[in-house]
């Protein structure tokens, strides 16, 4: 598609801001970073709509000046240009190179009080905006890279501070992707996918490399505490010995990082004859969790609280047949990778034996730090064939027993005094007849539920 040429300013004194001022750090969970916001057009389109936003830390008044680079490849920019708070002098929207990148972004807003000029506060701050094409299938991935950011101190002076440090931004997008429900995939190279009602069939190409794999995601989805992505795998496909790697890769947000993720091995290690046996093995060293605790459930109830250790694996005996993987961030606001069966199976860890049907994997990482999901990558190097099946994004307000407001599993006066507060606070969970506001009627909901019980 031939590109839509933009009218670039020539660079000037703007990105002198990026150097103003003395350095700070950012706090753990109120930082300096970049956002991109990516909307595909229409379901079926492969074009794509792109916001990139700046965050400062809250002691800030407002988004002063930034320089970076948008990297991708393999996509046509349609058109660029800065946009929302972004007015001053020698901003431009950047130049494209051959390879997707759109290199040299100066953005910025001018805030200089002594003369009335009061600059935006909004944070984050809208700066860049663009739409792009991308043809074939498979994936794309957009990152940042900073070149530099500042932000102005308070209302009453222009003087601005740079940011020390800087967390990127990085989306990935779906090319030619098979819509399963509200989710999509895409298969990984040397893979064929094809849909079957709510399940996705893997099997390898005739000159891949072997082994099947296959990403999927639930775009544009809303992200809230007790909402999770879901996804089934079947453990019928998989021979003895054949292992499984689901890899999942969060938005970041001011945690320090930035592509890291957080992956689970399953593998059928059973013999013939014997109970099926799934052996599950974790990686979130990555982000820092070399041990990780566990809480395993049984009917809702806890059973028990163990701790893989670095390395270490756990195995489940006679699991059902489509172990369901859950991506969850809990009613504590703590990211949680949730397993979960239909049936009881027998748990066993370091020579001990539980029965559970949920086993729960914390890394320790609050949401201060995930923004959402950007998605799941699912890989067997061995297999010649997987199916993945699931209900992809579920909302968090859609309990199995919504007088059950804490969520531990039994009805009592605290679930009363929970769904009062989310009813003062004006969360959207409060909400138990649909009508998008909260009344009267929503308490003559929750009571209505109450009394009919949990199933």
């Amino acid at each position: 598609m031939q590109r839509i040429a933009n009218q670039l300013s020539v660079r000037s004194a703007l990105a002198i801001a990026l150097a103003a001022g003395a350095a700070t750090t950012a706090l753990a969970d109120d930082c300096c970073r970049w956002e991109l916001r990516i909307e595909r057009k229409a379901i079926l389109s492969d074009n794509f709509t792109v916001e990139l936003y700046a965050h400062f830390p809250s002691d800030g008044f407002a988004f002063a000046s930034g320089q970076l680079d948008i990297l991708s490849d393999d996509i046509d920019w349609v058109s660029w240009d800065w946009c929302g708070v972004t007015d001053g002098p020698g901003v431009t929207a950047g130049l494209p190179s051959a390879t997707g990148d759109i290199e040299s972004i100066i953005v910025g807003q001018i805030h200089f009080p002594a003369a009335g000029i009061i600059g935006d506060d909004s944070n984050p701050a809208l700066v860049w905006c663009g739409e792009f094409e991308a043809t074939g299938d498979g994936m794309r991935t957009l990152s940042t890279e900073s070149l530099g950011m500042a932000f102005y101190e308070s209302a009453s002076t222009s003087v601005s501070r740079t940011c020390s440090d800087i967390i990127e931004s990085v989306r990935t997008v779906f090319v030619g992707p098979l819509v399963i429900d509200d989710w999509i995939a895409a298969p990984l190279d040397g893979t064929l996918g094809r849909v079957l009602g709510d399940e996705l069939l893997l099997r390898t190409g005739p000159s891949g490399p072997g082994g099947v794999g296959a990403a999927i995601t639930a775009e544009g989805a809303p992200w809230a505490p007790d909402t999770r992505f879901e996804h089934h795998v079947d453990l019928d496909d998989l021979a003895p010995s054949t292992p499984v790697e689901m890899t999942w890769f969060p938005w970041w947000t001011c945690g320090g990082f930035t592509a890291e993720s957080l992956s689970a091995t399953m593998t059928r290690t059973s013999d013939s004859g014997e109970p099926p046996t799934v052996a599950i093995s974790l990686n979130f060293e990555e982000v820092g969790s070399p041990r990780v605790p566990l809480t395993l459930e049984l009917d809702g109830r806890e059973v028990a609280t163990p701790i893989l250790g670095s390395g270490a694996s756990f195995r489940l005996i006679d699991p059902c047949i489509e172990l369901t993987w859950c991506y969850v961030l809990d009613t504590n606001d703590q990211l949680v990778l949730v397993l979960k069966c239909e049936n009881p199976f027998d748990f066993l860890i370091g020579g001990e034996r539980y029965r559970a049907d949920t086993v729960k994997m914390a890394p320790g990482i609050g949401s201060s730090a995930v923004d959402g999901l950007d998605r799941v990558e699912v890989r067997s190097p061995r297999a010649t064939s997987l199916t993945l099946g699931g209900e992809g994004f579920v909302d968090g307000n859609e309990r199995e027993c919504p007088a059950d407001c804490d969520d531990n599993g039994r009805l009592d006066i605290f679930d009363f005094l929970c769904f009062q507060n989310l009813f003062a606070a004006g969360d959207a969970a409060a909400d138990l007849d649909g009508d998008g506001q909260l009344t009267i009627f929503d308490f003559l909901a929750f009571q209505n539920e109450f009394s009919a019980g949990c199933p």
